[in-house]
């Protein structure tokens, strides 16, 4: 878990919407996953957050 300390302290304000590869991202995990049970909340999750703000 080193490298998460060093992605945090990156200072670069997100840009409030998702990417095309955040998207393409997104879509892969949710064929993937479509039959987990815990999937809608966490890719809910994950949606927001990629929409946030800095």
């Amino acid at each position: 878990m080193k490298h998460v300390g060093s992605l945090s302290l990156l200072r670069k304000p997100a840009p409030g919407e998702t990417t095309p590869l955040e998207q393409l991202i997104l879509t892969v995990f949710g064929v993937y996953f479509r039959d987990w049970d815990n999937f809608p909340s966490v890719f809910s999750n994950l949606q927001k957050y990629y929409s946030k703000t800095a």
